[in-house]
């Protein structure tokens, strides 16, 4: 009799055990139902989105605000962070909205390739991203302790400022890695004389690393900086011992 007894009560704790798993298995299932759900529909947002932006990146004209008979950059708005290293790791999902620019004329065969570059711009929080990938199969970087010259490969960063004014911003590599901008001064001497001083600018950051075909940049600019208007200027330098500007 007592071992019917114990056989009982260990049958119903059993299925009281079950009863009470079901209504936690249930709500596991609803959990990763949802999360599964809203995946699923992330995708196919985001899917839509770029089905959408594909042909409206060559319509300037539908929109009132921008020039059409001009280049415009788009900016996009990015849902996380940029890691700022000189690699497309983090754009890879978004390439296909970026614009290229080609060297207008192009050069005449036996002069070198012609010079092109793409880029993308996003924003995020209170920075604006640039992705800019330049083909070049020469690089010429700075010689040795010539922090601010111009004779090599560069790139300058157009824009105006929240006041209206233009700004340069000159981004002259010496060697693949961090990189931080120049720009010009203009002064006044006690003769009335004007001159200019380069200054280099610590809140824009940069990376720059060698690719395949050329190099990529990556900016993280404040977007205190910048107007409504930026562009940008690829200068290209191909024999390193003349260093001059093809």
């Amino acid at each position: 009799m007592k071992r019917l007894k114990f056989t009982i009560r260990l049958k119903l704790l059993l299925l009281s055990i079950a009863v009470l798993s079901i209504p936690y298995f249930g709500f596991e299932y609803l959990r990763e139902l949802e999360r599964y759900m809203q995946d699923a529909l992330e995708l196919s947002l985001a899917d839509a989105a770029r089905a959408v932006a594909a042909p409206l990146n060559e319509r300037a004209d539908l929109f009132p605000d921008v020039d059409a008979n001009a280049n415009a950059l788009y900016v996009h708005d990015f849902t996380h962070p940029i890691q700022l290293d000189g690699y497309d790791d983090d754009w890879l999902s978004y390439l296909s909205w970026s614009d290229t620019y080609t060297e207008k004329p192009e050069r005449p065969a036996g002069q070198g390739d012609t010079l092109s570059f793409r880029i993308i711009v996003s924003q995020y929080q209170q920075y604006i991203y640039v992705f800019l990938h330049v083909k070049d199969r020469t690089i010429v970087y700075q010689r040795p302790g010539a922090t601010t010259a111009l004779d090599n490969d560069h790139i300058i960063l157009v824009c105006t400022n929240a006041a209206g004014e233009l700004e340069k911003y000159y981004f002259s590599p010496a060697a693949p890695g961090s990189i931080r901008p120049f720009l010009y001064r203009k002064h006044m001497d006690e003769f009335n004389i004007e001159y200019q001083t380069a200054e280099f600018v610590n809140n824009i950051n940069g990376e720059l690393q060698p690719a395949t075909d050329g190099y990529n940049l990556e900016l993280q600019i404040p977007k205190i900086m910048v107007g409504d208007r930026m562009g940008f200027i690829v200068a290209d330098v191909d024999n390193a011992r003349t260093r001059k500007p093809v």
